[in-house]
C-alpha cells in the first residue's frame, strides 16, 4: 500500500499562512478551528484538538513516519486513519500563526509493564514520556498471586523476570524455566502457524493480547505487514460480525445511557492514569457492515492495537463503545448480542451523552487526551463534532 497523500503532506509539515490544501475546515469547538482531510482514509476518524499554548499539530501518519521504516509506513498510514488531524487553534489561524511543525515521538516507545521496570529497578524508558506512561495503573502495580497471574501487563509468561516473580509471588504461578522475551515471541509464532484461517489466527492473537501483552505487541511490530490484517482490517470484520460467540473479547469500556451522570466513576476504573487516545465508537457504521451495535467494539480494540503497532504504549490507549442500541433487528433478537437490544438512542440524548463522555475523558486525563472517533453514522459525526 502507497503511503497516502495526506501523509506525504504531513511528513515535514510546515507553514506560515494557511494549512495546505488537502485540509479543509469542518467547524469550529470551543474557539478552536477543526480540520480533516480531503482524503477517502478513514473519513470518521475526525480527531478534535487537544488545545494548549503550543502552536503544533498531531497527524497520526507523523507517528508512523519517525517509528517505523519506509516499508511499513503505508500499512500502518492506511490503517490508522490519515484523515485523522489535531491542530491548536494557533496553529491554523492565518493572521497570525507562526509556523507550525509536526510534533511526534522520535522513537518507538516501549511496550513492557513499568511495575516490571519498577520491579527490576529500572530507573527510565527509550523516552521520557513513555517512562510514566504505565507508572499509571490504577492498582495493577499492588497485584499479587493469582489477581497478577491474570493481569496481562504484569505477566509475560516465561519471559516474567524473577524480580517480578518474587515480588509478586508469581514463583508457582508460572513454569519454572526464564526465557528472553524473544521466546515467548516464537512460542505465539509456532501457535500461529497451526492456525488454519485467518480468524483462527485472529482469535489466537486476540487470546495472547490478554493473557501477555508484551509478548502480543512485540510480535505485532516485529511483522506488522503480516499480523496488522489479522489484528484488523479486514480480518476484524469478521470478528465484529462473530462478536457475540468470540472468546475471549478483547478489554474495553463499554458506555450506556445507565451511565449518565457517572461518568467520572466509570473512567475511573480504567486502569491506566496516562490514556493520551481515546478510540470511541457507537458500532452504527462499521466498515461496510452496517449498525453492529456493540458487537462493533472490535473496531476501537482493533484501532488501538494499530497505534501499538506504530509503538504507543498500550496504557496510552483506550477503546471505547458507546451503547446506545442497535436498529438491527436481527442483533436485536440474537440471544448471544451483547449489547442492549433495542432502538438506538437518538436526538438531544444521544448527543448529550456523547458531550459528557469527552468532558469526563478530558477530566479524567487531562486536556492532553486526544478522542478518535470511528465508525460514527455520517448523520451525527459532524454533530458530534460540534
Amino acid at each position: 500500500m502507497s503511503q497516502p497523500a495526506s501523509a506525504k503532506h504531513a511528513a515535514g509539515l510546515r507553514w506560515a499562512q494557511k494549512p495546505p490544501k488537502h485540509l479543509k475546515q469542518c467547524c469550529t469547538l470551543r474557539q478552536t478551528p477543526l480540520w480533516v482531510c480531503n482524503s477517502s482514509f478513514v473519513p470518521a476518524a475526525i480527531v478534535r484538538s487537544t488545545g494548549g499554548s503550543n502552536s503544533t499539530m498531531t497527524v497520526d501518519s507523523d507517528i508512523v513516519s519517525t517509528t517505523l521504516p519506509a516499508c511499513r509506513r503505508g500499512v500502518l498510514a492506511g490503517m490508522l486513519g490519515t484523515a485523522a488531524v489535531s491542530l491548536s487553534s494557533e496553529a491554523v489561524n492565518a493572521a497570525q500563526a507562526p509556523a507550525a511543525t509536526a510534533d511526534v515521538p522520535q522513537q518507538p516507545l516501549p511496550v513492557t509493564s513499568a511495575c516490571n521496570d519498577a520491579a527490576e529497578g529500572c530507573s527510565g524508558t527509550a523516552s521520557g514520556a513513555a517512562s510514566t506512561s504505565s507508572s499509571s495503573s490504577n492498582g495493577s502495580c499492588s497485584l499479587t498471586g493469582a489477581a497478577a497471574a491474570r493481569d496481562p501487563t504484569i505477566n509475560s509468561g516465561c519471559a516474567t523476570p524473577a524480580a517480578v516473580r518474587q515480588q509478586r509471588g508469581l514463583s508457582c504461578f508460572l513454569p519454572s524455566r526464564q526465557v528472553d522475551l524473544q521466546v515467548e515471541v516464537l512460542r505465539a509464532k509456532a501457535a500461529l502457524a497451526q492456525c488454519s484461517t485467518d480468524f483462527e489466527k485472529h482469535r489466537l492473537l486476540v487470546t495472547l493480547r490478554e493473557i501477555n501483552q508484551a509478548a502480543f505487541f512485540s510480535l505485532l511490530q516485529q511483522d506488522v505487514e503480516g499480523l496488522l490484517p489479522l489484528v484488523y482490517t479486514p480480518t476484524i470484520g469478521d470478528a465484529c460480525l462473530a462478536w457475540g460467540s468470540l472468546t475471549p473479547r478483547p478489554t474495553g469500556l463499554y458506555i450506556t445511557e445507565a451511565n449518565r451522570g457517572q461518568m467520572q466513576q466509570v473512567l475511573r476504573q480504567w486502569p491506566s492514569d496516562e490514556v493520551h487516545i481515546a478510540v470511541v465508537t457507537d458500532g452504527e457504521r462499521i466498515l461496510g457492515l452496517g449498525d453492529l451495535g456493540a458487537h462493533g467494539m472490535g473496531i476501537p480494540t482493533g484501532k488501538c492495537n494499530v497505534y501499538g503497532a506504530a509503538g504507543l504504549p498500550p496504557a496510552w490507549l483506550l477503546p471505547i463503545t458507546v451503547d446506545v442500541g442497535t436498529n438491527n433487528t436481527q442483533l436485536q433478537q440474537d440471544p448471544l448480542y451483547v449489547g442492549l437490544p433495542q432502538q438506538r438512542l437518538r436526538g438531544p440524548a444521544y448527543f448529550d451523552l456523547m458531550m459528557e463522555l469527552v468532558e469526563a475523558l478530558q477530566s479524567r486525563f487531562q486536556r492532553r487526551v486526544l478522542v478518535h472517533w470511528e465508525d460514527l453514522a455520517a448523520k451525527n459525526a459532524f454533530p458530534v463534532l460540534k
